[in-house]
């Protein structure tokens, strides 16, 4: 069992590609989340839970937008009161079916939200639920030919001044996109609606805000979308790639697809590793290539090859 108590500098703390809760090399921060820390696994990456994990002391607030993988009978973790754990959109819970125990749980406060035999759990889902002054029921975004719409339906607000959308590229870097005055006290359905024009092609995250009347602001929903290229082809994100790992996404996602990565004069570099090879994503290891420039060319149904130029950090 692995303790862990409160951190004096609370820090956000990012999955760096797939690896365990308890290495530190996993996280970018550098060290095993602790108490008072966000502990956050990005798309493409999972992280694995081999083990019991007890925190004690301050609050650790964990967002799941990859995978959180648990596994062996003994695979647990225990956090304190004020944690919360959020199963993103594209998000995903995943206990090892073979495992031969069932002993895995998820606690918060001294109360479970999660056993094994309940299987894995997609986003969204949050444990402990939120006591809001709004209750909202629903908010989406989708992809049109108008930009990203954004909608969103609360079923009663109280002493809401205004909502506000905030977007980025990666959840440490929020900008924000609009301000929407609120109902303020209400206990009848409201719809809300925004569309987000002309976004650029690639992943994007959106997150939902309440300002209240004494105006403090709330973060109350988030979710991951991508935009794709109207004219098909594939994209390559991040760009540049610092943490060594490379997400390509395609539109032609019933073809038989092959990648490699070229080098200057269209040398061929060792294959990359395929981390994950999902419907319409390749998940790359690119960890290998030195500081540069590269093009990714992947090849649909051994016929039609496109391409994208990265470069490595």
């Amino acid at each position: 069992m692995l303790g862990l108590g409160a951190n004096v500098r609370a820090e956000s703390c990012y999955s760096t590609g797939n690896g365990t809760w308890t290495d530190p090399d996993t996280w970018s921060c550098g060290h095993v989340p602790q108490g008072g820390d966000s502990a956050i696994v990005l798309l493409g990456d999972t992280v694995t839970l081999a083990q019991n994990v007890v925190y004690n002391g301050q609050p650790l607030q964990v967002q799941i937008y990859g995978v959180w993988y648990f596994t062996g009978g003994g695979s647990k973790i225990t956090l304190p009161c004020g944690s919360h754990v959020e199963i993103m959109i594209g998000g995903m819970l995943l206990p090892n079916s073979n495992s031969g125990g069932h002993s895995e749980t998820v606690r918060i406060c001294n109360e479970t939200y999660w056993y094994f035999d309940e299987g894995p759990v997609d986003g969204y889902e949050i444990w402990p639920p939120f006591v809001l002054p709004i209750e909202l029921t629903s908010f989406e975004a989708r992809s049109t030919e108008a930009g990203v719409a954004l909608d969103w339906t609360t079923a009663s607000e109280n002493g809401t001044v205004r909502f506000e959308v905030d977007v980025a590229q990666t959840p440490d870097a929020w900008e924000l996109l609009c301000a929407m005055p609120a109902q303020g006290t209400s206990i009848t359905e409201t719809n809300y609606s925004f569309t987000d024009a002309n976004r650029s092609p690639g992943l994007w995250y959106y997150a939902l805000c309440e300002v209240d009347d004494q105006g403090e602001r709330h973060v109350r929903a988030t979710r991951a979308l991508l935009v794709e290229r109207k004219n098909g082809g594939i994209m390559c994100m991040p760009n540049p790639v610092r943490e060594g790992h490379l997400l390509v996404f395609f539109d032609d996602r019933n073809a038989e697809v092959d990648v490699s990565v070229l080098g200057i004069a269209s040398r061929t570099m060792e294959d990359p590793y395929t981390i994950l090879d999902d419907e319409g994503m390749l998940s790359l290891d690119v960890s290998h290539l030195q500081r540069g420039y590269y093009v990714a060319a992947v090849t649909f149904d051994r016929k039609r090859v496109e391409t994208c130029v990265f470069s490595v950090l």
